[in-house]
């Protein structure tokens, strides 16, 4: 869609996991010549793939924190995706946005902002910014500071003779369950259907 309008190439980094389908859909497609495919790259090279880039399109059904849309704000590239993870988190602040899905409104965002070049600057000097205030030291003391405040309100939750402290994971379910005369440690899965602990 977006090579109908604009000169684009699209480069694909990653391991193959499909087994050649997105290559044989792209031949398909006729637009095989405007795809490059490259295997999965050391980080240490990527920052010079994120140099020659415009655009990340980033079109994935779901994602938590998105790392190649951190790495791609701090290299000043434009991230444009789909509603998910960390992308939807910064949706129009940063980045451009469509739903899961929906090829042709992503396109057309991704059109709109290419032939907006104060728009292109505005965002990506607000991705840079916003990766030099969310960088990994920051990052980690956050995560320090929630443990501690969880830490404490479990500690006033103990003192008042009962606590209950869970932590959930996709599958995995911690119980942490404290009384003044014992502590008790446990794990079990978690049914996500059921939304109950087995």
């Amino acid at each position: 869609l977006i090579t109908k309008q604009v000169m684009a190439h699209l480069t694909i980094i990653g391991k193959d996991t499909l087994n050649g389908q997105i290559q044989r859909r792209a031949l398909e497609l006729g637009i095989a010549d405007k795809i490059t495919f490259l295997p999965r790259i050391s980080y240490y090279y990527l920052p010079a793939f994120y140099a020659q880039a415009h655009v990340l399109l980033h079109t994935s059904y779901s994602e938590s924190q998105t790392m190649a849309a951190n790495e791609a704000l701090a290299c000043g590239v434009l991230v444009c995706g789909t509603r998910v993870g960390i992308i939807a988190d910064l949706e129009d602040e940063i980045t451009t946005v469509a739903d899961v899905g929906n090829a042709e409104e992503l396109a057309q965002k991704v059109l709109r902002l290419l032939n907006n070049p104060k728009k292109q600057e505005e965002l990506r000097n607000k991705g840079i910014n916003w990766s030099k205030q969310n960088d990994l030291v920051t990052q980690s003391r956050k995560y320090e500071e929630l443990y501690q405040t969880m830490i404490v309100s479990w500690s006033q939750s103990i003192e008042k003779g009962f606590g209950a402290f869970f932590v959930f994971y996709p599958k995995v379910i911690f119980f942490l369950v404290e009384w003044p005369e014992k502590m008790q440690l446990s794990l079990g899965t978690y049914d996500e259907n059921n939304r109950q602990p087995s």
